[in-house]
Order: C-alpha cells, then sequence, then structure tokens
C-alpha cells in the first residue's frame, strides 16, 4: 500500500443532534497525483429513528431522488420501500409482525396464510392479470404418541413448493431432519396446489421419489448422510466439533477414506489435512494477524502441485500471489512469472491486477480454447487490467493489455445503478426496454432473452429463438427457500432435439443427457471439493466409471486443479480477477466436459452464468444480473460485486461480500468472516436502531418500575385481605403462623435443626394441629435457605396486619422495588415443599401432632437460640388473636387510597409516553431472562387488576369498621 495514496483520505460520519448518522463522507483517489474527492452518502430518517431515504454518493451529488425509500408502521415494521434498481414492495403484517400480503412494482401480490400459532399454512401468488395460485402448502403433524416417537410434534411433515413436495418423517432432539423425500413436479411449470393432499399427489411424479436420511451428534453436527442413491457420506467429529475425518461409501462399492489427518491452529483454522488421494495440504497463517501467508499441496510422491504465497496491505488486501510450484516461463517475446500483482485505490476497490492468459482468451460468456496440456503453463501469455468506477461504485471501464488489447466500457442508468454495455456507436442505452421493473436484466446478449419467476428468480434462458420451432434453452425450477432443485436443457442438433436434465438432491446430483444417466456424489473435504462420478447408463469410453476429482481452489476460492483418486491431474484453470476464464486445460476432451464448478466453486451454466445459491453472476459484465435479494445489507449499489474487491472477497451465496479465508467450520464448510471493515459497515447500519432504542429507554424504564409496583402491589394487597382474615378467623391465623414459622426455619439455613424448630415453632406459635405442621415443612425447607423466594410467598408475612406495607412512599421510594424481580426467581422451588390446599395443610400437621408434638418441649431450648425471632411470632401470634382499632383500620384505608392515586398517575404519564413516541411496545424482562411486549393496552389492563385489587381490600377494612 502506497501510503501517500492515502493520505488525507479519511472516513467522516457526520450526526443528528439525536446521535444519528446523516453523512458518510468517504475520500476517493485512485492515482497518486488526484486530489482526494469527498463522496457524500446521505440518510434521512423519520421522528423514530428509522432511515427513511438514503443517497449514494452519485445521486446525492447529481440532486436526484434517492437509492432507498421506506415507510415503517408504528411498531418500526417495514410497509413500503422503494429502491431504484429492485423497484417497490409493500407489505401488510399481521398483529405478531409476519407479513401478510405483498405486492412488488410489477404487480404480483402473495399472500400468505397462518393458523392459530402463526405458522404458516399457505401462500399463494398472483401475478398482474392472472388468477391467483397457491404457490406453496405447509401441512403439520399434530400431538399424539406415535409422532412424539418421531419428535414431529406440531413439526412440517409436508412441504408443497414450486418443484413438487417434501416429505418429513423423521426430526432430531434438536430439530434437524433425520429423513426427507422429495416428489417432483411431472409439469415443471408453476404449480397451483390444491387443498386435498390426495388431489396435490395426483400432480407428483409417481412412484416412491428420492429419500436423503441424516444422523447427527447430540450437538448437531451431521455424522451420517444417506442420499437418495443409498451412497454414505460419514464424518467424525473431535471433541472441540471440528470435523476430523470424512468417509464415502458408494452404493455399489467399499467405504473410502475423503479427508483424514486434519490438524488445527488456536483459531479453528486448518494448518494440514490429507485428502482421500494422498494429497496433502498445509496452511500457514501469520502469528500476528492471522492471515494466511503459504498453502502448499503436495502429491503423495512428494511432488508439490501447488505452492501459494500472499502479501497483504495494511488493511488486509491481497496485493501479491506468488505460485512457487510453477516455473518462470518465456513466450511470445515475454517473461512469464507465475505472480499476480494487485492495486486498489483509497476505498480498497480493486483499480489494477497482472496475471497470466490463453493466446485467445477474451472477456465473454464463452471459455477459452481447451490445451490438453494440463500443468504445463508455457504457452500462457501476460496480462494487465485496469478498472474504473463511479462514485456509486459501477465499473465503468475495463481496459485490458495483452496479447489482444481491448477496453470494454458500459453506461450507467441515471437515476438507478443499472449498467448495460456501451454501444459500438456510443448511443446510451435503453435501460427501461432493458430490465423489467424489478431491476431483472432482460437480455444477455443479442438475441439471448431472460425469463423471471414471481420471486425474482431466473426461471429460463433462451440462447436461440427460434420460429418455427423449440427455443434452445435452460430452465430453472427451485424449491421453498429459493435453492435450484432442477434444471432442464434443451438444445437442438441439426435435426435432432438433445434433451438434458439435472435435479439437485442433498449431497447428491442426477443427471440424465439422452441415454446418459450420471450420479455424481457431492462432499466437502476440508479444503477442498469432492466429486464422485457414477454413470448408471451411458458412460462414455474413455473415462472410468467411479471416477472421484478433489479440487483445490485458488485465492478466489475458484477451482483451479483437479485431480483423481490416484493424484493424477484431471484439469488445470486460471481466471481473471471479476470471473471469467483466462485459461484452462485438461488431460481429455471427455474429462474436460465433465468439470463443474468452477469460478468461486459455483456451476456454469451453458449460458455463461454462474449460480451462486441466490442469483446469478455474469463475469463478463463483472456484475450481478438482478439486484441483491438482501437488499442494502452489501450497499446501495444492488449489482455491485463484492463491494469491488473479488481477490480479497468472495460471497457464498450472492447475498454478501465477506472476506476470503481459507479456513473450515465445524460442519466442514467454508467459512467467510467479515473484517473490520464489514464490522464498521454493520455498526454504521445499526447506529440508527441504536439511537432509537436510546430515545425510548425512558418509556422501558418508567414501564419496568410501574410493572414492578404493580407486583409488589399486588403481593401486599393479598397479603393485607389475609392479615384482616387473620384477625377475624383463628384458623387462617394458624395456617399464617405456620408459613411464618416454615419461613424463620428456612431463611436461617438450619437443616439439622430444622425438623425440631419446626415443632418448638408450632407449639409456640399457636396450640393446635395446623401449626405443628411446621416441624413437617420445615424439614423440607431447611436446605432451600433462600429468603427472596419464601418472601415472594408470602410466607414470611406477619401473621398480623402490617398497615405500612401499602404505604406509596414505601413502595416507590424504600428498597422494594429491586427485591421484587428477586422472589420472582425463587417462588417456584418454594411451592413444591408445601402442600398446595388448606385441607392438605392442616391434615400435614394433624399427622405430625401425633408422633411429633411430645418430642417438641425438650427442644424448646435450642430453638430458642437457634432462632431469636421466636418473640416477635409470638407477639404477632398474639396480636392477630384480638380485634383491630378504628385507628388501624384508617391508616389502612388511607394508605390504599395514596396508593392508588400513586399508581393511577403512574400509568397516565406511561400513556402519555406511548403517545409521545408513537411506540406500540416495548419489551421488558421476565423470568430467566425471557423478554415479553407490552403495549399500553395491555399495561392499562394489567393496572387496572391492580387497582381492583387494592379497591377490593379497602372495602374488606371498610366492612370489619361496620361490623365493629
Amino acid at each position: 500500500m502506497d501510503r501517500t495514496l492515502h493520505q488525507y483520505t479519511p472516513l467522516l460520519i457526520a450526526s443528528d443532534s439525536r446521535g444519528l448518522t446523516v453523512r458518510h463522507i468517504a475520500y476517493h483517489r485512485a492515482q497518486l497525483d488526484d486530489p482526494p474527492q469527498a463522496r457524500i452518502s446521505r440518510q434521512q430518517h423519520d421522528a423514530r429513528g428509522e432511515i427513511i431515504a438514503a443517497w449514494d454518493p452519485r445521486l446525492h451529488a447529481a440532486g436526484a431522488a434517492p437509492n432507498q425509500t421506506a415507510i415503517f408502521s408504528l411498531s418500526g415494521a417495514t410497509l413500503l420501500a422503494g429502491n431504484v434498481d429492485s423497484g417497490t414492495r409493500i407489505n401488510r403484517h399481521a398483529d405478531s409482525g409476519a407479513i401478510t400480503e405483498s405486492w412488488d412494482g410489477r404487480g404480483t401480490h402473495w399472500r400468505t396464510d397462518y393458523d392459530v400459532m402463526s405458522r404458516p399454512l399457505q401462500m399463494s401468488e398472483q401475478a398482474q392479470d392472472q388468477p391467483a395460485r397457491v404457490i406453496t402448502r405447509f401441512t403439520y403433524v399434530a400431538p399424539s404418541p406415535e409422532a412424539a416417537l418421531h419428535n414431529r410434534c406440531a413439526r412440517v411433515s409436508r412441504l408443497d413448493d414450486t418443484a413438487g413436495s417434501l416429505l418429513y418423517a423423521d426430526y432430531a432432539l434438536l430439530g434437524e431432519t433425520l429423513s426427507e423425500t422429495r416428489h417432483f413436479l411431472s409439469d415443471p411449470e408453476r404449480p397451483d396446489w390444491p387443498q386435498v393432499p390426495a388431489e396435490r399427489d395426483l400432480l407428483l411424479e409417481p412412484g416412491p421419489g428420492t429419500t436423503t436420511q441424516w444422523r447427527f451428534t447430540a450437538t448437531g453436527e451431521a455424522q451420517l448422510q444417506i442420499d437418495a442413491m443409498g451412497n454414505r457420506q460419514r464424518f467424525v467429529h473431535g471433541l472441540s466439533g471440528a470435523l476430523s475425518e470424512a468417509t464415502l461409501r458408494a452404493a455399489n462399492g467399499a467405504e473410502h477414506a475423503i479427508l483424514s489427518d486434519v490438524a488445527y491452529n488456536a483459531n479453528g483454522e486448518i494448518q494440514q489435512q490429507t485428502a482421500g488421494n494422498g494429497v496433502i495440504s498445509r496452511c500457514e497463517f501469520d502469528l500476528f494477524d492471522g492471515r494466511l501467508k503459504t498453502l502448499q499441496t503436495v502429491k503423495p510422491d512428494g511432488h508439490c502441485v501447488q505452492k501459494l504465497s500472499y502479501e497483504y496491505d495494511p488493511v488486509g488486501n491481497i496485493v501479491r500471489i506468488e505460485d512457487a510450484a510453477l516455473s518462470t516461463s518465456h513466450y511470445a517475446n515475454q517473461r512469464i512469472d507465475p505472480v499476480n500483482h494487485y492495486t486498489y485505490d483509497s476505498l480498497s476497490q480493486l483499480i489494477g491486477a497482472t496475471g497470466r492468459e490463453a493466446l485467445g482468451a477474451a472477456i465473454g460468456p464463452q471459455l477459452p480454447d481447451l490445451e490438453l496440456t494440463p500443468g504445463d503453463t508455457s504457452r500462457l501469455l501476460n496480462f494487465t487490467q485496469r478498472y474504473q468506477y463511479d462514485s456509486a461504485g459501477n465499473l465503468t471501464r475495463l481496459q485490458h493489455v495483452g496479447h489482444n488489447n481491448y477496453t470494454r466500457s458500459k453506461f450507467v442508468a441515471p437515476d438507478s445503478n443499472r449498467c448495460l454495455p456501451a454501444n459500438p456507436d456510443g448511443v446510451p442505452p435503453d435501460f427501461d426496454s432493458a430490465f423489467d421493473i424489478s431491476g431483472n436484466l432482460l437480455t444477455l446478449q443479442s438475441g439471448q432473452r431472460l425469463e423471471w419467476d414471481g420471486f425474482n428468480q431466473l426461471s429460463r434462458t433462451v440462447s436461440l429463438a427460434r420460429q418455427d420451432g423449440a427455443d434452445d434453452d435452460e430452465r430453472y425450477v427451485y424449491d421453498a427457500d429459493g435453492m435450484r432443485v432442477r434444471k432442464m436443457v434443451t438444445a437442438k442438433a441439426n435435426s435432432t432435439t438433445n434433451v438434458a436434465e439435472v435435479r439437485y438432491l442433498p449431497g447428491l446430483e442426477i443427471r440424465h443427457n439422452g441415454h446418459e444417466q450420471l450420479h455424481v456424489i457431492t462432499m466437502q473435504a476440508g479444503l477442498c471439493g469432492v466429486r464422485h462420478l457414477h454413470w448408471v447408463a451411458g458412460k462414455p469410453s474413455d473415462i472410468d466409471n467411479d471416477q472421484q476429482r478433489y479440487s483445490f481452489d485458488d485465492p478466489m476460492g475458484s477451482s483451479a486443479m483437479e485431480l483423481d483418486q490416484t493424484a493424477r491431474l484431471i484439469s488445470h484453470e486460471g481466471y481473471y480477477p471479476y470471473g471469467g476464464s483466462a485459461w484452462w486445460a485438461a488431460r481429455s476432451v471427455i474429462e474436460a466436459r465433465y468439470k463443474i464448478a468452477r469460478y468461486s466453486g459455483k456451476e456454469r451454466d451453458a449460458s455463461g452464468l454462474y449460480y451462486f445459491g441466490q442469483r446469478y453472476y455474469a463475469p463478463w459484465l463483472q456484475q450481478w444480473i438482478s439486484p441483491d435479494p438482501g437488499g442494502t445489507i452489501d450497499g446501495l449499489n444492488l449489482y455491485r460485486m463484492v463491494g469491488n474487491n473479488p481477490v480479497t472477497y468472495g460471497d457464498p451465496e450472492g447475498t454478501d461480500g465477506l472476506r476470503k479465508s481459507l479456513q473450515l467450520a465445524v460442519k466442514g464448510q467454508k467459512r467467510f468472516d467479515h473484517d473490520r471493515a464489514e464490522h464498521a459497515k454493520a455498526k454504521a447500519r445499526d447506529e440508527a436502531k441504536v439511537a432509537r432504542q436510546q430515545q425510548i429507554q425512558p418509556l422501558k424504564d418508567a414501564v419496568k418500575v410501574h410493572r414492578e409496583v404493580l407486583s409488589i402491589a399486588r403481593k401486599n394487597a393479598a397479603t393485607a385481605s389475609q392479615q384482616l382474615l387473620n384477625h377475624s378467623s383463628p384458623g387462617e391465623q394458624a395456617i399464617s403462623a405456620v408459613k411464618r414459622a416454615v419461613a424463620l426455619v428456612a431463611t436461617k439455613a438450619i437443616p439439622a435443626a430444622a425438623g425440631a424448630g419446626g415443632a418448638v415453632l408450632g407449639s409456640f406459635v399457636a396450640p393446635g394441629p395446623g401449626t405443628v405442621a411446621g416441624a413437617a415443612i420445615a424439614a423440607k425447607a431447611a436446605s432451600v435457605a433462600t429468603g427472596y423466594a419464601i418472601s415472594g410467598l408470602g410466607w414470611n408475612d406477619s401473621v398480623k396486619l402490617k398497615t405500612s406495607a401499602l404505604s406509596g412512599a414505601s413502595i416507590y421510594e424504600a428498597g422494594d422495588l429491586k427485591a421484587a424481580s428477586l422472589q420472582d426467581k425463587a417462588v417456584s422451588r418454594m411451592k413444591k415443599l408445601v402442600p398446595s390446599s388448606k385441607k392438605d395443610l392442616l391434615a400435614l400437621g394433624k399427622d405430625v401432632a401425633k408422633e411429633g408434638l411430645g418430642k417438641a418441649s425438650s427442644t424448646y431450648g435450642p430453638a430458642l437460640q437457634l432462632i431469636p425471632e421466636i418473640p416477635e411470632l409470638i407477639h404477632e401470634n398474639i396480636g392477630a388473636a384480638g380485634g383491630l382499632s378504628p385507628d388501624k383500620l384508617q391508616k389502612l384505608d388511607d394508605n390504599v387510597g395514596d396508593l392508588i392515586e400513586r399508581i393511577t398517575d403512574g400509568m397516565g404519564s406511561i400513556s402519555s409516553l406511548f403517545g409521545e413516541l408513537k411506540v406500540d411496545s416495548v419489551s421488558h424482562p421476565e423470568i430467566g431472562n425471557v423478554y415479553s411486549r407490552s403495549t399500553a393496552q395491555t399495561l392499562a389492563n394489567e393496572t387496572a387488576g391492580v387497582l381492583g385489587q387494592l379497591k377490593e381490600l379497602r372495602n374488606q377494612g371498610q366492612r370489619l369498621v361496620q361490623g365493629r
């Protein structure tokens, strides 16, 4: 990194008086002599702090409409989202927050129905001027003993989607699917699922379907996968959960090792592994910053076929890659070194790259000519590419210097980030006809039409349209998760129409091409991908059946080398930074046909597009052909490829640019880690939400205090009501005395003397069977020794009336609020120690009295020493045995009246805050760190209940006055 290039290029953030970010100012410089240019991104917030408009630097400088607009409900749900790239989306929400209806700019309407448990039942889709059709249905299992055996209670048993039906037979304890069966539609067109299951079955292909089974560890790691053809993949994990071994047993063969001898460093990154063909991969990481320094791939005979070393700039961008396993060559008066260099501007956008390419390579959807000398790079030539971007991050110019020099320019729509290649005559293209209203590209090349379904998923590519016959095309079908599960290819050669199909199942691809039937088992073996090719019929003569192809990646995660099960080289390939193939070679034309994974480890379709999982990428355009389905998670430019830094970053599914790292997650898949820039970007996106939380924090605090006051008032009112009964009923006084006795024993934590202490107290406080029950209960309660639980249950309350407990000042200003939250957590533990009904409580006391009363007199002395509060308890019971004075009853009436007034005023203030802040509800903690939500209405209802209880207490006291 040239430090002078980055001088005076800070990132500035401007905030408003609420602390919400309103401007991002980044300074751009691509050349040393260029002055830094301020690029200002703007945000606008509503009164709640939600972002309702956002501009990128290009549209902000032009004074144009914002890139992103939004309208939110009072609860913060998005009602309308408009984006200049992806169009408009309108949502309607249920009370639970789930989206029930949606409309997009094309007029497509979706509706989702839910059951009483807020589980989706069905989704219908209605395109503009078309009838509605049900495209997804969910069926759930009713609880039963049989369903419980398979962990299916209340879980999905059948899912009907746009590809067919999925049947779920078993679930693991943690919810993982143990068995699923896929039935494909007979007609791959979008279905309209009937309500009756038998009628749905008529839309499916006949037969048992394809079943996949799994087995998991107790922590959720996959141990075994049995695919639809009976092939078994087995995985072994170490104590840390990291993958240590993997094997494959094909349905027609023996078990073979695919991965073994995996060693990890302290960060969980693979340092060394051995693939099933004996090839050893070694990784070395920098001790200070953790970045990958070298990656070696060594064959069993010790020959190193890949030795990559990496150099980085201070912020982690890759600036140099050298493959020391390859030698320097000379060709066409050039010295060709196996070294790639990369340069960046002050915003970490790639602006220059050098590498090697084949003689006739060019940027386009086609592959370069195949060389039949894999491993021989002596006929490659040097190239240099330079890139220019506009202030919104659109790649506007690519200059290629090599054997074939060329420059590619692109036009950008004036009011969006939709880009098209420049016409030779320089006339700007018609963006309205090139994209639909949702931003999906409609034409790939001249005459190559693209078609999209209602979910903005590519459904068809037409490579050659015919007036008098079937088109050459590819059609794609997706499941309910939006993943491609079926591809159908139609192509006409001479007078013959060839039809091919691929079905994608977990760990298995079933490929049909005329008479050829091929099953491809797919696995991830640590740092390399594995494909096992088994022909059921139509195997080519020049390739072995059950061939295993181990793919070893380059720094961009692309398949650079394929080795077979004996570690012989099958194919070799190099790529341009933005994904086009710069050169490739294979040991035979036949074997080259079966190379599936290429750039970023993804499948390349006949159209030249790469399927990433959520959308498609055109490497010759250096951009996605549809907007990011994840929205602005990766920036306001929804077409930009990984922030214009494809060397350092990758995109696993087409929705989020992440730093590439040759590391292994615990499930054996490549892990892409966020770097500091990603964290800063995420932090900036969350600033508005944080500010909003700060704004409503006073309301949340007021609700928390109010609910605690209600809890204390409810408990103390119940206690006072019981105390009033104690003064008028000896039986009620006896029961209260027993609980008070239990409390004294339990809170003093005297397990050894619990029984004796309980008996002593029972005899002291009030003779009779009701009080002697304290001996038995106290013996159980002593080991708990938690005063909070006792207090929460009300056992530790005085037997006689204590009017101070209902004083508003005591509740609001003393320490009662702090104790209340702790009491609730312990109450349930103590409830198990005492009979639930008064009848059982008195019966227990009677039984204890028969055996324990005689022994109690001999233990009075020790109990008096152990429990010094006994005199107080005796005093309470003497007081409770007498009546209540008029002054005592008047004090009770005054305190309750004051408390009612305070609670009413508090509720009024909270209702005003709800209105001023335009908040529907706020969250608050419950027992066990579980959070629930309160609205103004639910809080008012809870308050009304407590006020009613307090008013009834006043009436109870007044009746005692009248009774006197």
